[in-house]
C-alpha cells in the first residue's frame, strides 16, 4: 500500500511512501504523519492510497501522529482548489486548514493488552496494575500518577513485549483568542473633580498648604507641623518668617494643582479626563500611552470607584492589513489594449522633470529656515505611541478624512502637513512644522474638557506652536471657511 502525501514545505509535488506493516489498515486520507523528507523528517498530510506507486523505490512512513484524520475529504478538495488557483503549493494550503502550532503539543495514550503477563519490575507492575484499574492512560496522566518514575522507559519495554500498545497522540491546539483589557469611567465626566478625592493619598503637607492658603499668616510653625512646613518652603512654596509664621509663596491659583500633586492625583486626572474625552471604553494599551501610567495605576483606580476595567476578546488574523496583488496581468479589450499602448510609449519616453525648488508661503525655502524642533519624546514613550498614531492614520474619523484630503500633498499655499504626529505625549491631528502650525478637529465630549484642552494647548504654544481647533460640524459643512481660515495664518506665518 502506497499513501500520497503532501509535506509541510514549499514544494509543488506530492509524494508517495509506502505504509509500513504496523500501520497497515490504520491510514487513511486527512492523517497527519511523520516522514522521511532530505535529511530528517518533516510533518505531512495523506492525500490517498494506493496500491502501487509509480516511483519504483520509495520510502516507509515514519509514524501516525493521530489516530483521528486532521482533515476531511472535503477539506482536502478545498485545498486542491486553492492550489490550482492560486498556484501555491498544495502542503501550504492544506496548513492553512489546520490551527497554528497542531504539531507542537504531542502526547502519547497507552492501552493495556495482556493484564496476565508475568513482570518482573516493580514499576512495570505499577503501569499494569494502573492501566487496568483505570484503563487507557495518556503521558499527561502517567507523569501526575508516577511523579518522578522513568515511566516511559518501562513503556517501551512493555510495548516491545507486547504487554501494552503505545500510540503517539496530538495534544488539543493551544489557539485562543487574544485578551485585551479595556477601561472605561465608571462616573459622570461632570463629577470628575469631585469624586476624584476618593483617590487622594494622605498628605500632610498638603493639608497644611490649603491652610495656609486660606488663613495666610495666621500659621505658625510648630513642632507638630515642622516637617511638613519645612518641605514646603524646600518646594518654595511657603516662606517661614522669623517669628515662626508661614506665608504662601505661590498664588493662589496654582494651589490646587500643588494640592493635587502632593496628594497623587494627576494621573487619575489625567485618567478620567482622557476617557470623558473618548467616550467610550478604551484599550488599556492606548490609556498607558496617552496618561503615562500602568495596570497598577488603574487598578487602583477600579477599587475606588471611579472607573471599571474589563476584558474583550478578539481573534487574530493573520492575513489582515495584506494586500495581494495578482501576478498575471488582467485580460485587456481591444479599446482597453489600444488605450494602454499609448500610455506604455508615454511611460517609457517620458523624460523625468527636473525636481521643483520646495517653496514656503511664496518664497523658496532654505533649509536654514526651517526652525529647530527643540522637543523630544522619550524613548520609551515613544514606543507605545508610535503604534497608535499608525492606527489612528489608517481609523480617521469622517471629517479628519475630509480635511486631510484638502491638506495632503502641500495643497495649502505650498506647506507641507503631517496627521496624527507625535509631539511629547501628545497624538497630534495636523501638524505644519514648518510653519509651526497644529490643527485640531474636536467632537462633542470637548464640552466636558475645556480645562484639559488648555493645558494641552499651553504646553505645545511653549514649544513655539499655534494651535486652532475646528468641530466636526465646520470641516464636514464648511470646509472652505476651514481652509481659508488655515490658509490666513499660514500666510501670516513669520
Amino acid at each position: 500500500m502506497v499513501a500520497q502525501i503532501a509535506v509541510n514545505a514549499p514544494v509543488d509535488n506530492t509524494f508517495d511512501y509506502h505504509v509500513p506493516p504496523e500501520l497497515e489498515g490504520k491510514l487513511e486520507p486527512g492523517h497527519l504523519v511523520q516522514v522521511p523528507f532530505g535529511t530528517g523528517l518533516q510533518h505531512g498530510i495523506v492525500l490517498a492510497l494506493h496500491a502501487q506507486s509509480a516511483v519504483r523505490q520509495t520510502k516507509p512512513i515514519h509514524s501516525r501522529l493521530d489516530p483521528q484524520p486532521v482533515l476531511t475529504e472535503d477539506q482536502i478538495d478545498f485545498a486542491w482548489w486553492i492550489s490550482r488557483t492560486t498556484l501555491a503549493p498544495i502542503g501550504l494550503c492544506l496548513w492553512l486548514l489546520l490551527p497554528p502550532g497542531i504539531t507542537g503539543g504531542r502526547d502519547l495514550i497507552v492501552t493495556l493488552v495482556d493484564a496476565n503477563a508475568r513482570l518482573n519490575d516493580p514499576l512495570e507492575r505499577d503501569i499494569v496494575e494502573l492501566l487496568a484499574r483505570r484503563g487507557a492512560l495518556r503521558g499527561s496522566q502517567l507523569n501526575q500518577a508516577l511523579p518522578g518514575k522513568p515511566w516511559r522507559v518501562a513503556v517501551d519495554g512493555l510495548a516491545k513485549a507486547g504487554v501494552i500498545e503505545k500510540e503517539p497522540i496530538l495534544t488539543a491546539p493551544r489557539v485562543r483568542p487574544k485578551t485585551i483589557h479595556r477601561v472605561s469611567l465608571a462616573i459622570h465626566p461632570k463629577d470628575i473633580d469631585k469624586a476624584i478625592q476618593v483617590a487622594a493619598r494622605p498628605s500632610r503637607g498638603a493639608d497644611v498648604l490649603e491652610t495656609v492658603a486660606a488663613f495666610s499668616g495666621s500659621l505658625l510653625r510648630t513642632p507638630a507641623n515642622k516637617a511638613a512646613v519645612d518641605k514646603l518652603a524646600q518646594l518654595g512654596y511657603v516662606t517661614v518668617g522669623g517669628d515662626g509664621t508661614v506665608m504662601l509663596a505661590v498664588s493662589r491659583d496654582s494651589v490646587p494643582a500643588l494640592v493635587d500633586s502632593l496628594r497623587k492625583l494627576e494621573k487619575p486626572r489625567r485618567v478620567l479626563r482622557l476617557l470623558a474625552r473618548e467616550g467610550e471604553a478604551m484599550d488599556v494599551s492606548w490609556v498607558y500611552a496617552q496618561a503615562n501610567v500602568t495596570l497598577a495605576d488603574l487598578k487602583r483606580m477600579a477599587d475606588d470607584g471611579l472607573i471599571l476595567l474589563g476584558e474583550q476578546s478578539t481573534w487574530r488574523d493573520s492575513l489582515a492589513e495584506r494586500d495581494f496583488v495578482p501576478s498575471e496581468p488582467p485580460t485587456l479589450t481591444p479599446e482597453q489594449q489600444a488605450a494602454w499602448a499609448e500610455v506604455r510609449e508615454a511611460i517609457e519616453n517620458a523624460t523625468p522633470p527636473p525636481t521643483p525648488p520646495r517653496f514656503r508661503g511664496g518664497e523658496e525655502k532654505k533649509v536654514a529656515d526651517i526652525p529647530y524642533r527643540n522637543w523630544q519624546s522619550a524613548t520609551e514613550l515613544w514606543e507605545k505611541l508610535k503604534p497608535l498614531g499608525r492606527e489612528m492614520r489608517q481609523k480617521p474619523t469622517p471629517a479628519e478624512d475630509r480635511l486631510w484630503d484638502a491638506l495632503r500633498q502641500n495643497q495649502v499655499n505650498g506647506f507641507k502637513f503631517r496627521r496624527q504626529h507625535t509631539i511629547d505625549r501628545f497624538i497630534i491631528d495636523f501638524v505644519c512644522n514648518d510653519a509651526k502650525l497644529i490643527v485640531e478637529v474636536d467632537g462633542g465630549i470637548h464640552q466636558y474638557t475645556q480645562e484639559e484642552d488648555a493645558l494641552r494647548q499651553e504646553f505645545l504654544e511653549s514649544l513655539g506652536y499655534r494651535v486652532i481647533r475646528f468641530t466636526n460640524d465646520q470641516v464636514l459643512r464648511a470646509l472652505d471657511d476651514v481652509l481659508q481660515r488655515i490658509g490666513a495664518v499660514l500666510h501670516a506665518s513669520p
